[in-house]
This record gives C-alpha cells, structure tokens and sequence, in this order.
C-alpha cells in the first residue's frame, strides 16, 4: 500500500468516526419514533411491513392474503416472507421488542452497507484513500440516508446491503488466488439467495452482478464452477421457497435460472470464439510468415472476440426476455412491466418516477454528483483497475434509475466510488499523494531531501476542506422529514378507541365489518394504527374507487361509492388538497387516477371546488346529508357515514 501497514491502520482508523457519524444521521429522528408509549414508524410501506410481522408473532402465521385490504374484496399478499420472520426474532420477548428492533435494524443495515461500499472500493481500486473517502460520503448521502434512518423499517435498506455484500464478496473473490475464493463467491451466492428470499425484485439486482460477472468471464477469471457458486444458491432458494413458506406467487425461480443460463452460454461463446479467432491467427501468422510479410501488428490478440462474444449473448439475452414478454409468460412479463412502469398508478408514485434526473442529483449530494460523472469518465478512459466491471454495473443501475428513481440506491453507491477517486485526483493535482505510484516517487524524493513527512496539518487541513465541501451539500440534503405527523397518529388513535372493533384482524381470511376511506398514501397508517379495514392502500387496489368518490359532484354517485365498499369512515387531510407553485397537494394526482385530464388548470380548479373532498375537508360537511364530522386534530378530519 502507497504509506505502509503503519499509515494504512491509522487511515482506517477514521472509519471510527464515520461510523459515528452514520449513525447520528440514520438516528435524526429518534425522538419522532420513540417518543411515544408505542413505536411510531417512518413512511408508508413500513406499516405495512409491521402488520404481516404482527400478524406472525400474534397469530403465528405468514398470511398471503389480507381481508382488510381492498375491502370488501381482499388482496393477494405477493411480498416474500424472509425480512417479515427476520424482524420477528425477538417476538419471545414481546412484540413491543419487535417493533424496537424493526425500527433499529434500518439504521443498522444502513452502517452495514457504509462498510460495504468502502470495502467494495479498496478491492477495486486497491487504494484506501478512495475507500476511506467513499465510506464517508456514504455516511451521508441522502439517498442511503433515507432508506436506513431509524423507524423507516420498509426493505429496501435490507436489501440494499445484501447486494453490495454480494459485490464485495464477489470482487474480493476476483482479487484471491487460493482456494479460499470459492468461500467467497459462495458467501456472495449466500448473499443474493437472502435478498431472493426477501423481495420479487431481487433479480433484478442479481442481474447487475450477473452483468459484472459476464465481464469476469470474458477475461477468463471465472468459469462454470465460480458462476454456479454465485448464482445457483439465489437459484435454488427461489425455487424452494414455495415449498417452504406458504406464499403464492409461481415461477419466481425462472429469472434466477435465466440469469444462471445467460452467465454458462456466455462462457461457452467466449471460449468458442477465442478457439476460432486462434485457429483463424495462427494460420495467418503461418501463412504471411511463409511470404516473409509477417508485421507486428499481424499478432492480434484474441481478447476482442471474447468481448464480441460476451456482448452477442448479452443483447440476444435481451431479445430472449422479450419475447417471453411477448408470448405471455407472466413472471417475466410482471417484472418487465414492473420495470418499465406499466402501471396507471406508478406515475403518482414519488419512489416511482421516470427521468428524473434532478432528483437523482439531489439523492446523490449535489456536489457528490458533480465530481463522480466527469471521474468516471476519467477512470473508463484511463483504463483503471475493474473498469469494465464498474462501467456494467453502471449502464445497468443507470437504466433502471431512468425508468424508476427507486432503483437509485444501486446506482448511488457507484456514484460514490466514483466520485472519491474524483476526490483523489483533485488532492494529487494539489501536490497531496493518494495514488501508489506517484507516492513511490515523492518516497524517493523525500528520501533524498531526508523531508520526514508529507501529509502536514496544512495538507490535512486542505484534504478535509476539499472532502467536507464536497459532502457538504449531501449532508445538507440528508436531514430527513418524518412522514406521519402527530395530528395523524392522535386521530387515528381515537378512531381504534371511538370506533366499533372489527373482526378477524389477525385472521384475515373473512371479510370485517365495515371499512374506512381515505387516499391510498394512508391506507397502512389507518390499518396499522387504527386496527381497521381500508378501502385503498399503497398497493393501490381501491384507489380507483377512492378517487372517484373524492372528486366526485354528485352527492348520490358518491354515496353509491361508500355503500359499495362498505364505508363507515372517511379521513382528510391538508395533503389531499389541490396543489400549486408552493403547496405539493394531492388531489392533481387524485383526479388522474379518476381518468380527468389535469392539464387545464381553469378545469382543474372547477373540479377541486365542486368535488366531495371539498365539500368534506374545507367545508366539513356541512351541506351534505348522512355525513358528519366527528374528530379533527389539527389538518386531519374524520368524518362518519351514516348511510
């Protein structure tokens, strides 16, 4: 290493603050989630997260379809199963432990996946300035800052850390010649097998590694043995976990296999192509050497046709997945879509938003974001160690982040690696040794000269400066906005007290008494909280039905609405109202879901004024018969149907 075993230990000893620093920021609202004599969650998803965690630690099964959802119909429950029994570990103790520990976990995984990605950058790069520097970016970047801060108890830190774990493993295999590599990349097979166990998704990601590993075939670093390793366990534990856990959604194992299959044809075009390209050399070194014509240039080397090879299979691959699309089969064409964003409800959702650049600067650190596009353009260019690996993980993640902004958060920790090598140029050009081979030359130099130190107070005190302004707008977007407010856990909290019990809450195979409506951004809230049925959730079934209701005019449509789901009760709230230049209110979004064009803003504000929200949030019902406002605390109204 460029400053000996000595420099090198202290340099990681500054991981000790930077992952004090993590967690101050995954920890920002502490307050906010135990302040109360229960745990109060972060966003929407973690809701309902802890109702299947409670339905198994109170009732002792997994339910794989919800009476309280989509009422009076019920929904499928598709999520797998492995996070719900992991945040259930400590249900011997009580479930009050478990929801401690579920809005714990977060903030640890979120650490976890710190280590992770400096551990990723020093096998990459070899060098621990960039490791070191990576680790604090990501102690703060706003994007893994969010997923991981304390209370948001929703997958996606899990599964986050999972993959970058299975990175790490799989490069540190790469960088290992003896026997202990298996270990490795059957420790990164281990890895994207609990994050298959773990969401629908996990293929998605088990494909980018599949992408890295592809360019590891091709420079003949790996073969059908290491590939099995790595992609087999994921493989197998999908094509189990039916058989294991009472879930229902079939075929989940097909994209797990055609990942297996892409990495083993890929090899054996690789190897063909090179045989070929060999034999087609060396008859033509023997026959312009019988000529006496024979140049240097002649001598190709064969590595091209790997390339070719490799990127053929790629790009028939694809063809391949599309036309299972096209023929029907549904597991394919279900990711596909979920992908693309074929869904008439995506387009509301804010984790699901398409090109979004902006967004995806402002996730990153807007500084952060700046320096890491022009250095990785530095890295491809200068050819850097793994800069075919990192460039396929990076076209991927890219992809996916345009299609849908949630998929940042394997884009983002690139970005990072990224952006501390730019980091590290910008110290070299400023006369500060961070790269091994101009520091052996500033050794020799300093020997001569008998300078017994090259990093001073001024040179740190200049590295952090560069560091800390870089970070800064990272940090600065990193403070985090609690989701739920007080006003929304009190109301709820009185409805569960005021309101008739419903049946068959840990039971949810038959349908309960009646229901409530609101938007379907609260639907966990009021489920989790309040112990009663919904209308709509997040899932968005019933938003159709929930948006016609808000926007509707007529008052005996609207009533028709709530008899046919069963409404007892109706919540609003400030958020639900029309939005403008200031105010980001829901109901522009509302209407869309109804089927009306919101571009003419005359129109919109017509609507608004006419609609049965309207009626209910801003005038409170007053003029509208069978309805009544029963509870207000602060902008949440609770209104009851007496229909």
């Amino acid at each position: 290493m460029p400053d000996g075993e000595s420099k090198s230990g202290r340099i990681e000893l500054l991981l000790i603050p930077i992952v004090i620093i993590a967690f101050l920021f995954r920890f920002q609202n502490f307050g906010r989630v135990f302040a109360s004599d229960s745990v109060i969650f972060n966003g929407y998803d973690s809701y309902y997260h802890m109702r299947l965690v409670e339905v198994i630690v109170k009732a002792g099964e997994r339910i794989t379809f919800d009476s309280y959802l989509n009422y009076p119909y019920g929904l499928k429950i598709s999520w797998l199963p492995l996070y719900h029994y992991i945040l259930s570990l400590p249900s011997f103790i009580g479930f009050s432990a478990t929801e401690f520990f579920a809005a714990l976990l977060p903030p640890l995984t979120g650490v976890v996946s710190v280590f992770a990605i400096y551990f990723i950058a020093k096998e990459i790069t070899s060098n621990r300035y960039i490791a070191i520097i990576s680790a604090f970016l990501a102690a703060g970047i706003p994007k893994l800052v969010s997923l991981s801060v304390v209370g948001n108890s929703d997958y996606h830190s899990w599964n986050l850390t999972f993959f970058l774990l299975s990175v790490y493993f799989f490069f540190r295999a790469l960088n290992t010649e003896n026997e202990k590599k298996y270990i490795l990349f059957l420790t990164s097979g281990v890895s994207l097998a609990v994050l298959a166990a773990s969401w629908l998704g996990g293929s998605i990601y088990t494909g980018v590694l599949a992408l890295i590993a592809a360019i590891a075939v091709k420079n003949r670093e790996i073969g059908f043995k290491e590939n099995t390793l790595v992609f087999a366990p994921p493989l197998l534990t999908s094509f189990l976990l039916p058989f294991v856990f009472p879930i229902k959604v079939s075929g989940i194992f097909i994209p797990f296999l055609g990942i297996w299959m892409y990495l083993i044809v890929t090899e054996a075009f690789c190897n063909f192509s090179e045989r070929f390209a060999s034999r087609k050399l060396e008859k033509s070194i023997k026959t312009k050497k019988n000529k006496g014509n024979l140049k240097t240039e002649d001598i190709l080397p064969v590595d091209r046709h790997r390339f070719i090879a490799m990127l053929s299979v790629t790009l028939l691959s694809l063809l391949a997945a599309g036309a299972l699309y096209i023929t029907g089969v549904q597991i394919v064409r279900s990711g596909i879509n979920y992908i693309l964003g074929f869904n008439p409800y995506l387009s509301t959702i804010a984790e699901a938003r398409s090109f979004m650049l902006p967004l995806i600067v402002l996730e990153t650190g807007i500084f952060t974001f700046l320096v890491s596009i022009p250095a990785a353009l530095l890295y491809i260019l200068k050819k850097e160690s793994r800069y075919e690996e990192l460039t396929f993980w990076l076209i991927p993640s890219l992809v996916l982040t345009l299609f849908q902004i949630r998929f940042s958060e394997i884009l983002i920790p690139l970005l990072i690696i990224y952006a501390s090598y730019g980091i590290c140029h910008i110290l070299q050009a400023s006369n500060l040794p961070v790269f091994g081979e101009r520091m052996e030359r500033k050794r020799k130099k300093r020997k001569e000269k008998k300078v017994e130190t090259i990093w001073g107070t001024t040179e740190i005190a200049y590295s952090l400066v560069v560091i800390l302004f870089i970070s800064s707008t990272g940090f600065f977007f990193s403070l985090e906005d609690f989701d739920i407010s007080e006003n929304w856990v009190s109301a709820l909290k009185e409805l569960g007290e005021i309101s008739p019990e419903t049946s068959y809450y840990l039971n949810p195979s038959q349908k309960p008494e009646y229901s409530v409506l609101s938007w379907w951004d609260y639907g966990n809230w009021i489920l989790y909280i309040a112990k009663r049925p919904v209308v709509c959730n997040n899932f968005q079934a019933g938003a159709k039905d929930a948006a016609l209701f808000f926007v509707s005019d007529n008052e005996s449509s609207a009533i028709e609405i709530l008899r046919k789901r069963g409404v007892k009760y109706i919540i609003t709230d400030d958020k639900m109202m029309l939005g403008n230049e200031t105010f980001r209110g829901k109901f522009q979004a509302i209407m869309k879901i109804a089927g009306i064009d919101v571009r003419e803003e005359q129109k919109i504000l017509e609507i608004y004024q006419k609609s049965i929200f309207y009626k209910l949030h801003v005038e409170e019902g007053k003029d509208i018969k069978n309805i009544k406002l029963i509870s207000k605390h602060g902008d949440v109204k609770v209104f009851e149907f007496m229909g």
